[in-house]
């Protein structure tokens, strides 16, 4: 349909436009139209021979936080995307959509009560990405905190990566995932700057 509507480079401008529509729907309780058309980017995106990657991680993640339906069969193909080989990424600097598939992965595996699939040295690898000062910390923070939720293994990766999400200035987050882990230094109220 919008094929039909925009011609040639506006396309994929107009495609990339979705994300933030998308974006705007979720921040504003729209969750279902926020999920629907990021499903529509996602099948525009592999129409047009990109991989689907990108959108397949905000798919998992915006599925697991709803309990979509879709949520498990989503999971099952970031399974199948996500391999070690790919965990050198996590050192990258950017917006790697690795880091985000690997987030939404987890938190589907924390959702639905199942235990994490990805490699066994992922856990050390987040911890060392995040002692790199120069990285953006949000996405591997995030994964590394989802993951204590889910086993709990120790108490002082997780101290670093909400310190590393208030220091980025990812105070919602940090403030969020303090909660959830009982560090009610991290709370929301903690951040009157905010």
């Amino acid at each position: 349909m919008l094929d039909s509507q925009i011609g040639g480079s506006q396309c994929v401008v107009a495609h990339h436009w979705l994300d933030r529509e998308s974006a705007w729907h979720w921040r504003s309780g729209d969750f279902e139209i926020a999920y629907a058309i990021q499903r529509c980017k996602r099948d525009q995106a592999l129409d047009m021979g990109e991989d689907g990657q990108r959108e397949l991680a905000r798919l998992l993640w915006m599925a697991s936080w709803l309990r979509h339906p879709d949520a498990l069969a989503l999971f099952d193909e970031a399974t199948a995307v996500l391999g070690p080989d790919q965990l050198d990424t996590l050192h990258q600097s950017g917006n790697d959509d690795f880091k985000y598939l690997f987030r939404a992965h987890a938190l589907a595996a924390w959702r639905f009560g199942m235990r994490e699939k990805n490699p066994g040295n992922a856990r050390s690898r987040l911890i060392e990405s995040l002692s790199e000062s120069s990285l953006d910390p949000g996405a591997n923070a995030t994964t590394l905190l989802i993951l204590e939720c889910i086993d709990g293994q120790a108490e002082w990766p997780m101290e670093l990566a909400l310190q590393r999400l208030a220091d980025a200035g990812y105070l919602l987050e940090a403030g969020y995932w303090g909660q959830v882990h009982g560090r009610h230094e991290f709370g929301l109220g903690a951040f009157s700057e905010w």
